[in-house]
This record gives C-alpha cells, sequence and structure tokens, in this order.
C-alpha cells in the first residue's frame, strides 16, 4: 500500500507498507536513476549483484543506475520502506564537484551499499522517518 507519494522533476519519493503475507514478489531490476531504500519495519535481505545484506529497521542503501538488486521479504512481519529515485544530475547546480552522490560511485559494484543506523547515534535520523 502506497502511504505517501511526491513527484517531481528528477526525483520520486515513496512510503510503502504491506502487511504480514501480503508482501508483493520482488524480482531482480536495475534502474536508470540513483536509489536510497530505507527500511522502516519488517525482516528482509536485498540481493545486490551477488552481494546480500540483511536488513533491519533503520538501514539504509544506496544504488547506482544499473545496480542489479532485489529484495526478498519474510512474509509474516510487516513491511514498510521509503524509497527515493533521482537523477544523478538533480543536485548538479549545486554541487558540480558531485559529493553528494559520491557514496553511489566512490565504491566497487555490489559493495558497500549498506548503511546501519548506528551511523546515526543520536537518533535523530530514525525519528523523521516515523
Amino acid at each position: 500500500m502506497l502511504k505517501f507519494q511526491y513527484r517531481g522533476p528528477g526525483l520520486v519519493i515513496g512510503r510503502r507498507y504491506d502487511g504480514a503475507q501480503f508482501v508483493q514478489d520482488f524480482h531482480m531490476h536495475t534502474h536508470s536513476f540513483l536509489e536510497i531504500y530505507i527500511i522502516l519495519s519488517g525482516r528482509a535481505s536485498f540481493h545486490i549483484e551477488g552481494s546480500i545484506y540483511p536488513l533491519v529497521p533503520g538501514d539504509i542503501l544506496l544504488f547506482r543506475q544499473n545496480e542489479n538488486h532485489c529484495v526478498v521479504v519474510d512474509p509474516e512481519i510487516p513491511y514498510e520502506r521509503v524509497v527515493i529515485n533521482f537523477d544523478a544530475n538533480l543536485f548538479s547546480s549545486i554541487d558540480p564537484e558531485k559529493r553528494l552522490i559520491g557514496p553511489f560511485y566512490e565504491r566497487k559494484v555490489a559493495t558497500q551499499n549498506l548503511y546501519h543506523m548506528d551511523i546515526f547515534p543520536d537518533g535523530q535520523f530514525h525519528a523523521l522517518l516515523n
């Protein structure tokens, strides 16, 4: 179920919720845009170009264009996430050195995709998502 969605030029933000046993089947796929994926509830693992990342609520994943990925969700637990898709050039006018999108590209494919919530020790980032 789509709980929230914003669509703008080069940017889509959505928050989705799938109740227990209503999780859709996700298939391996790629995008032509960058993606930030934040798991809010549930238990899942992400498969990215052969790497597997077990996820817990609060985890953040980054995907660059054409990075093959899919999620495998435990259907017994409600699953909620925020997904942000954006064009790599969205910030070009304010960030010509592309530092904001550096974490998407300054790594090998299928490595360092996952950021655990513990990198935000004060909990303020997680509070924004509730």
